[in-house]
């Protein structure tokens, strides 16, 4: 995605993604939800979902990682809000 001219000022367009996927997720995990990756991938179209667990923690969100065993062996992240 190419950065927008807006009133002389470039925005980057990947910065307004970021935020509004970071609102999606934010609702989901205090909704109950718990994600992975995977799980980010193909309901919120997000492809580093690290990254808005990190931007998240940052507003004071208490979120919990349990790593957690796949069907073929790979352990991978888990992310939720008691």
């Amino acid at each position: 995605m190419k950065a927008k001219k807006i009133h002389g000022t470039n925005i980057n367009a990947n910065d307004f993604e970021s935020q509004s996927q970071a609102k999606q997720i934010k609702k989901y995990l205090l909704d109950g939800g718990k994600l992975t990756f995977l799980d980010a991938l193909k309901m919120f179209d997000c492809a580093r979902l690290q990254a808005r667990i990190c931007d998240l923690r940052k507003e004071g969100l208490q979120i919990k990682t349990d790593m957690i065993l796949l069907p073929n062996g790979k352990r991978v992240g888990q992310y939720y809000i008691r």
